[in-house]
């Protein structure tokens, strides 16, 4: 007698799925909106008659050195 053998994903299995999905949404979500915002403040100073300049920013850790 041949028996089909089926697994379903316990719950543990499922929440770590979702989690996954989560994370994944929001990166991207959240990737699109800052570049969105970039876009949006570059094309303001621009209209304010500044020259477009490569904005720096700098990240200070415990590490870091004075300039």
């Amino acid at each position: 007698m041949n028996k089909n053998i089926t697994e379903y994903p316990n719950l543990k299995q499922i929440e770590q799925m979702v989690w996954r999905q989560l994370q994944e949404t929001f990166s991207t979500v959240t990737k699109k909106l800052s570049e969105d915002m970039d876009q949006q403040i570059a094309e303001e100073h621009d209209k304010k008659g500044n020259s477009t300049k490569v904005w720096r920013t700098s990240v200070w850790t415990s590490e870091s050195t004075a300039w």
